[in-house]
């Protein structure tokens, strides 16, 4: 019978500037009406914290797998938003 392996799920959070985030959320969202992909605001700031959580991670010499958001604070939800607060990241993952 083989055992299974548990995999040990780690919980990191981040902060990231308010204009760096929506630096890339801007960068996401030009990239996809180039192509004629319409996604959700929602759906891109998801996905920019997604990309920084992992980016993040491969920087620590980590794989990440697996990458949950678990909670998003202070995402630039308009655009040209002028927020001052940073966004803050808590995510989860498996190596």
């Amino acid at each position: 019978m083989e055992e299974e392996q548990r995999a040990y799920r780690r919980q990191q959070t981040i902060d990231v500037p308010a204009h760096l985030f929506s630096d890339r959320l801007s960068q996401v969202s030009a990239a996809r009406s180039s192509s004629g992909s319409v996604y959700s605001r929602l759906a891109l700031i998801h996905q920019v914290a997604k990309t920084v959580a992992t980016e993040a991670v491969s920087e620590s010499g980590r794989t990440p797998v697996d990458l949950t958001i678990d909670e998003l604070t202070d995402p630039p939800l308009y655009e040209g938003a002028t927020d001052t607060e940073p966004v803050i990241i808590r995510f989860s993952y498996t190596e």
